[in-house]
């Protein structure tokens, strides 16, 4: 018998430095021109944003597709120091009717313990790995008022 082919997804997360002069408008262009550039490339996920940084997962199908889309996010201005901290595939995604999600609050360390720990580790000298990202975001997911 011929197992059914499991779809796989894409995941990569980024965390990057905002730029001093961020505003509401600048984030609103960003979520916007996001929105529409990934449901043209079947890209979905979540921006967090919180105290000047931003910590991002993007997914999609293909690793070229999420690929490109890291390339264009790359090349704003309004951020700097990006750094990867982590890829891999999933059986599914998690923000499947998100073409970006976003959410801009502080979070609560009682409620968000790792991505605290993300957060205050600017170093980030030992990376969480891939099932405590899936675990969190998954968590956010669920428990979140995503915008």
């Amino acid at each position: 018998m011929i197992e059914p082919v499991s779809e796989k997804y894409f995941q990569l997360v980024y965390v990057s430095q905002a730029s001093d002069d961020l505003n509401y408008i600048d984030l609103t262009s960003i979520l916007g021109r996001s929105r529409e550039n990934n449901t043209r490339d079947g890209i979905t996920g979540l921006l967090i944003h919180r105290d000047g940084f931003f910590i991002q997962l993007l997914e999609g199908k293909s690793e070229s597709d999420v690929k490109k889309a890291l390339a264009r996010i790359v090349q704003d201005h309004r951020h700097s120091m990006l750094r990867v901290i982590g890829e891999w595939t999933h059986e599914r995604r998690l923000f499947t009717t998100w073409s970006m999600a976003f959410h801009d609050l502080d979070l609560n360390e009682a409620n968000y313990p790792f991505i605290q720990k993300v957060f205050s580790d600017t170093m980030l000298l030992t990376l969480p790995n891939s099932s405590d990202f899936i675990g969190f975001f998954d968590d956010f997911a669920q428990r979140a008022e995503l915008k």
